[in-house]
């Protein structure tokens, strides 16, 4: 696990929490049990948990997960995340994050 994947889990416990503690522990299980997706598999599948997640919450989970997303870019120093609208493409979103901070790490900002 990089250190992308290691933010991108904290990020998710981070708005999980917001919930409580024993939501996010509830929400883990949930996604386990249902999808056999477990917390530490979340960065290489985060398509199926953002699909199990608003299969668990509707509509609400479009806001978690952008609460995820405006933790992951400001725990990798990121600056705004992009606006996470409802039924975005969080795999997208995650996709666009791991690239951006790529080319922070790279030096190589945001040139051609």
């Amino acid at each position: 696990m990089d250190e992308f994947d290691s933010a991108l889990l904290e990020a998710i416990d981070e708005a999980l929490s917001r919930l409580s503690e024993p939501v996010r522990r509830g929400i883990y299980w949930y996604l386990m049990r249902r999808y056999g997706l477990s917390r530490d598999a979340i960065p290489s599948r985060p398509g199926d948990f953002a699909g199990g997640l608003r299969a668990l919450l509707g509509r609400g989970a479009d806001v978690i997960l952008g609460w995820a997303m405006e933790a992951l870019y400001a725990g990798l120093g990121l600056g705004q995340a992009p606006a996470a609208g409802p039924g975005a493409d969080f795999e997208g979103l995650v996709a666009g994050a791991r690239r951006a901070w790529e080319r922070s790490r790279s030096g190589a900002g945001g040139g051609p």
